[in-house]
């Protein structure tokens, strides 16, 4: 039980669901607020994300063009036989209800 046991006990977890196909994590940020993690089907995930990091980690519009650059591409790997995963995350404010 050392500062970071204290600082996640504020978190909620998510748990893993066959019918939400994701699980997510709320941890606090020090900022102030919560950062909302979640993982799981590619196609779950990528349905709710309006952005993405860009590969200089800038922030950037999800186009439809970039999506079904996405989606392509995991459909190439499920055709081989391997998972995608879909990570994203979303930051929330400090009064947000976590329940």
């Amino acid at each position: 039980q050392g500062p970071l046991a204290e600082f996640l006990v504020e978190g909620k977890q998510f748990g893993f669901s066959s019918a939400r196909k994701m699980m997510s994590w709320v941890v606090p940020r020090e900022g102030g607020g919560y950062r909302l993690y979640s993982k799981g089907a590619q196609e779950v995930i990528l349905a709710r994300c309006t952005k993405l990091v860009g590969k200089d980690a800038e922030v950037e519009e999800l186009t439809e063009e970039k999506r079904d650059e996405m989606t392509s591409t995991a459909l190439a790997y499920s055709r081989r036989g391997m998972r995608c995963i879909g990570l994203a995350y979303r930051d929330l404010s400090a009064g947000f209800d976590l329940e």
